[in-house]
């Protein structure tokens, strides 16, 4: 007869995710150029991913039906389309108005089509972050 031996328990140290408060948050805001607030505001209204959010596109936006989807992300400076499964190809999520509000502001004045992003951002901050 063959006996197993005891396998040791392993316990694995995880760290928390943290999140910043909603006042933090505001208060960071003060502190960003104009001209990169447009990128947190998103952020900060929608819990996405920085990478995310770079990537996000004109076409990914439906005022309709005030719904949303994130079509890629960016690894580092790889633009990178996905779902990788085709089931959630046509997952949206919900916007508010103040995110509908941040985006127009954003648009306006600008001559996009479908397939631009709608953030267009200071290529030192990308840096600033990912570090």
């Amino acid at each position: 007869m063959i006996t197993a031996p005891n396998m040791p328990i392993i316990t694995l140290q995880r760290r928390k995710k943290k999140g910043l408060y909603k006042a933090d948050q505001v208060e960071i805001l003060e502190y960003i150029l104009e001209c990169n607030k447009p990128i947190f505001n998103f952020l900060k209204e929608t819990g996405r991913r920085f990478n995310e959010a770079r990537a996000f596109k004109v076409k990914d936006l439906n005022f309709k039906t005030m719904a949303y989807r994130i079509g890629a992300a960016f690894d580092m400076e790889r633009f990178k389309p996905f779902p990788k499964v085709e089931d959630h190809a046509e997952e949206e999520f919900p916007s508010t108005e103040k995110l509908l509000e941040f985006i127009k502001i954003v648009l306006k004045g600008r001559i996009y089509s479908a397939e631009d992003f709608v953030y267009v951002i200071d290529s030192a901050i990308i840096t600033k972050i990912q570090v």
